[in-house]
């Protein structure tokens, strides 16, 4: 995995290795021999205390859907479910891009955006872009302005001020990146920024570097790093970063596209997930389970089950950025889900603090949207 890097003197190739990227692309363990070795031995190497996780809802959608996310879009104190789905002119494009809250009995419409879609649809709510007012540098990360500011006291002058308005409107912190667009909340209602760069597949979280964050478009040599910036989004000047906080998340779902065959935390094992977040530390996959083709999917299957890695127990004190497979081991695998898995996501849809996996299936003969929603046990 590499990214284009762009500089005063015109685009150059960075190979920057990201740890995620290898983990993804490169299958290093057996799952299924190492749960044995586990079960029957703890070693210094291994966690003593081991995670596990409950199915403590579901939920049937009004309507099938392709993608799911979850995010504080309208308010932020209070997460919302951002779906995209098929719209009446699916055949030719056609999606609907819909932000909900959960009303104590239901997920209940904030807002409803028809938008265009492609063959390989992508959504991500995240932090992209906002106001940044900094001193000095923070970490290696920061992307300091040196044009007219001679450098203080041998230090990099401050990064610029951007400001985060739209129409005259101070912005939400967070947006919404769809396959065609950039979304913010304004006014109660989606508002599009600008287009989408082409083919976006994952995003990188940044927050503790104080950077926004990033989506990667594309895969393999030609994956690029985006900024989304005042007026447009743009190639990112730095490559990926080897140390420090974030992590990486998948905006694609499940979907086929090339490169998704090489995405395996281990043989049979694709990755759909990620988080590196304070005592949230998980490398979710989903282990296939019998072919069940359909028309949309030749390659779909059903009885897929989640599979959840975590660090090993030497391994807790590196970042997200240097860890392998080799440093990660797995907990935890979910019964057989039903219908086709279509997208993991993770959050707390229901704003009750309670982080965990929500799944996204479709069920039915893709006639009906099924959400599942795996808390971890105490």
């Amino acid at each position: 995995m590499s990214f284009t890097k762009r500089t005063s003197r015109g685009p150059t190739k960075a190979f920057v290795v990201i740890a995620i990227f290898s983990c993804v692309f490169v299958p290093r363990i057996d799952a299924l021999s190492q749960v044995r070795a586990r079960q029957q031995t703890s070693t210094a190497g291994r966690n003593l205390i081991t995670i596990s996780f409950s199915k403590i809802w579901d939920y049937q959608l009004e309507r099938p859907a392709r993608l799911i996310d979850v995010g504080p879009v309208t308010d932020t104190k209070r997460n919302n479910l951002i779906v995209l789905q098929p719209s009446d002119n699916a055949n030719e494009g056609g999606r609907a891009l819909l932000v909900l809250h959960w009303d104590g009995l239901r997920f209940s419409s904030d807002g409803r955006l028809d938008v265009r879609g492609q063959s390989i649809d992508f959504l991500m709510a995240g932090k992209f872009r906002s106001s940044h007012v900094s001193p000095q540098d923070h970490s290696p990360f920061d992307r300091p302005s040196t044009v007219g500011r001679p450098p203080v006291n041998g230090t990099a002058a401050p990064r610029p001020v951007t400001p985060n308005v739209f129409n005259g409107q101070t912005l939400p912190p967070i947006q919404v990146v769809s396959t065609d667009g950039v979304y913010v909340w304004q006014k109660g209602a989606l508002a599009k920024l600008y287009p989408t760069p082409l083919d976006p597949r994952m995003g990188l979280v940044l927050g503790e570097q104080e950077l926004d964050d990033r989506v990667i478009c594309g895969t393999g040599d030609s994956a690029t790093s985006y900024e989304i910036g005042l007026n447009r989004a743009q190639p990112s000047a730095e490559g990926a970063p080897t140390t420090g906080g974030g992590y990486a998340r998948h905006g694609a779902g499940l979907q086929i596209f090339p490169g998704a065959e090489k995405m395996t935390l281990a043989p049979g094992i694709r990755y759909v997930q990620s988080i590196w977040d304070g005592k949230y530390k998980w490398m979710i996959g989903v282990a296939r389970g019998s072919a069940a083709p359909t028309d949309q999917n030749p390659a779909a299957s059903t009885g897929d089950r989640l599979v959840v890695y975590v660090p090993k127990f030497a391994s807790r004190g590196k970042s997200f950025w240097q860890l392998t497979m080799d440093d990660f081991e797995e907990d935890w695998r979910s019964d057989s889900l039903p219908g086709h898995l279509l997208d993991v996501r993770i959050g707390e849809p229901k704003n009750d603090g309670k982080v965990g996996i929500l799944v996204l299936t479709s069920e039915n003969k893709d006639t009906e949207g099924h959400l599942y929603f795996y808390q971890q046990d105490r």
